[in-house]
């Protein structure tokens, strides 16, 4: 995290370069006194506890997977209940479920959302493996949605224009942005409704990190606060040149959205023609 904050990256790299010195000296230490040493070791004795060492954990990694497995098939089927009227799943769904994971930590780990509801009332062993072959699938679909976005994201850096939607090709940090910019709305919301009554021009200050969202520390958000304190406005330009906007009024379950080839020139409001109310 250091090294990706432009204000301690020095800091995280002088220390990065003293653990390394120190491990370098350590290895450099301990080869001398081994080989002046070396007649008065017993070398079958060595050799033995040096392959203990490596081949015991090796053989540990198939118990820690089962044991991983197994708690995450536990903590799905704690969670089950409360997605079928607190009733007990029956066995075959809760067979199927395990079937279904085919011994993946990862699936195990991917196993949320609506597939617990779904699959905590299948009716039976046929319609549990149904249920767990669409989650796969669905698994399988997203990563091939990532993977054409990510290809996206590489092939049209930097691009001018707009596809056969009408979409800007250049779609570098959209999502991160839009993520950042959600969080600063809810930031809002809490103050204006738990202690001040009125939105902070200062919220920025008090964001924090977003290298953590995929944004360079030196994000580049904009905020804005009406003279009254009662509606406010941030927002951000992306790599491509778009721009993305949050606002909110006293209405604050109003979440006022933008996002054009400008930055938005008033506050959200009812009357505005570029804000969208995203909560409706």
């Amino acid at each position: 995290m250091g090294q990706r904050d432009e204000k301690t990256k020095r800091v995280a790299t002088f220390f990065n370069t003293i653990n390394a010195l120190i491990g370098v000296g350590l290895l450099i230490y301990t080869t001398i006194q081994i080989t002046q040493s070396w007649r008065s070791y017993d070398l079958p004795q060595l050799v033995g506890s040096l392959a203990l060492s490596i081949w015991l954990p090796v053989l540990l990694i198939p118990i820690v997977y089962v044991l991983a497995f197994v708690m995450h098939c536990e903590s799905i089927f704690t969670r089950l209940p409360f997605f079928n009227d607190k009733k007990r799943p029956k066995l075959r769904a809760r067979l199927a479920l395990v079937m279904g994971l085919r011994f993946s930590t990862q699936l195990a780990f991917s196993f949320n959302g609506p597939w617990l509801r779904q699959i905590a009332r299948a009716t039976g062993l046929r319609d549990g493996l149904l249920v767990m072959h669409d989650f796969r699938q669905w698994l399988r679909d997203d990563a091939e949605a990532e993977r054409r976005h990510l290809t996206h994201l590489r092939e049209f850096a930097g691009v001018d224009g707009v596809d056969e939607n009408g979409l800007t090709l250049d779609r570098r940090e959209f999502a991160e942005t839009k993520s950042v910019l959600t969080d600063l709305f809810y930031m809002q919301m809490g103050w204006h409704r738990n202690r001040l009554e009125h939105f902070r021009d200062d919220m920025l200050n008090i964001l924090g990190s977003v290298t953590k969202k995929g944004l360079p520390a030196d994000h580049g958000i904009e905020l804005c606060v009406r003279k009254d304190k009662q509606a406010w406005m941030a927002w951000r330009q992306t790599p491509g040149g778009w721009y993305f906007g949050m606002g909110g009024t006293k209405d604050l379950n109003d979440q006022w959205q933008y996002d054009g080839p400008n930055p938005p020139e008033d506050y959200p409001s009812e009357e505005s023609g570029i804000w969208v109310n995203g909560t409706r």
